[in-house]
């Protein structure tokens, strides 16, 4: 059972060990776009402004909301990283209730995106890949960028039940119908797309397994990584409890005395008397009175009343020391009183 304990917290702390440097690499990331956005795929400053006059406005809304949001991930991964190395109580109690918080709302996310649509993912993807796309020789070179990547990495140009006549909304140059990135090795097919140059495939079909992975997937690490960080802490308050019981100064292992180390207990004000070391400890529950009478018994040269101490003790006064050494050769001695 320990061992399996063991397990348990490494996969935890591993887990979040590894979620945290991640967040810290994205938080970074995102702070080197707001500072330095000209070396990165914006291509130009972002201004610090949110008004209409600003065309860097979006990448800058962008660029806070992520640093928010990965500042958040990233104290909530070292929350569940140290609270697990260090067996810390209080900081896997707030992993927990940030996580199950996290947990219930991407369930009831998942919900509504079944109550909206038939197939959420498929149906999600057609629409935001469309109205993207739109976008590709606009303002946004984030959205060129990324769609050449998807291009050259899935080898695919083709949106949903359009096929790839969806490019005739991005309002391409030159007249282009698809894009050079959909353009099977060093063809051009820019002017006449076909399935012998072009990569004809759906993007959308390509792109659904890993979306569903990705959004299915989350809540089941989160129920886990529950089911982990309860675990961790329920052995934490077990191993302090017997930590607690190791460095009491009262033990005892006697069937006889269940139930004395909480209900014998001295104030600290109260004399403490030194005794023999013992195995089993007695459980006495009038000693308090017994030591209240002992201390009242009466000493000194008065005897206790109603005794007669005129008579001898002896009716004959015991031999002396000649007569012991007299007698003390012979094999049986007899002492007559």
């Amino acid at each position: 059972m320990r061992c399996c304990v063991d397990i348990i917290k490494f996969i935890l702390f591993f887990v979040n060990l590894i979620a945290f440097l991640i967040f810290l690499g994205l938080d970074i990331g995102s702070l080197f776009i707001l500072l330095r956005a000209e070396d990165s795929f914006v291509g130009q400053p972002i201004e610090y402004s949110l008004s209409y006059d600003n065309d860097t406005a979006v990448y800058f809304a962008l660029v806070v909301m992520a640093l928010v949001v990965f500042s958040f991930f990233l104290l909530f991964t070292c929350l569940g990283c140290c609270g697990t190395a260090f067996k810390s109580s209080c900081m896997l109690g707030s992993f927990i209730v940030i996580e199950f918080v996290l947990f219930g709302a991407s369930v009831g996310a998942i919900l509504f995106l079944h109550y909206q649509y038939s197939q959420p993912v498929p149906e999600i993807l057609e629409e935001e890949m469309s109205r993207s796309i739109e976008a590709y020789y606009g303002h946004s070179e984030f959205v060129k960028y990324l769609w050449d990547w998807i291009t050259a990495t899935a080898m695919c140009c083709g949106v949903g039940r359009e096929g790839i006549s969806v490019w005739k909304n991005a309002d391409l140059k030159d007249g282009y119908k698809v894009p050079r990135g959909c353009c099977r090795d060093d063809h051009e097919c820019m002017y006449e797309p076909d399935r012998y140059n072009t990569y004809m495939e759906d993007c959308v079909s390509i792109a659904v397994p890993f979306v569903q992975a990705v959004i299915y997937g989350i809540p089941v690490i989160m129920f886990l990584s529950l089911v982990f960080a309860f675990v961790v802490v329920n052995s934490s308050k077990r191993y302090s409890q017997d930590r607690r019981k190791e460095t009491r100064p009262y033990h005892t292992h006697s069937q006889y005395s269940i139930g004395a180390e909480d209900e014998f207990q001295h104030t600290h004000g109260e004399t403490s008397y030194p005794t023999a070391p013992y195995e089993s400890s007695p459980y006495n529950p009038q000693f308090d009175q017994e030591l209240r009478s002992i201390s009242d018994y009466p000493t000194g040269n008065i005897p206790p009343p109603q005794q007669d101490y005129t008579s001898p003790l002896l009716h004959q006064p015991p031999p002396s020391y000649n007569e012991v050494v007299r007698y003390s050769g012979e094999p049986r001695m007899a002492y007559k009183r």
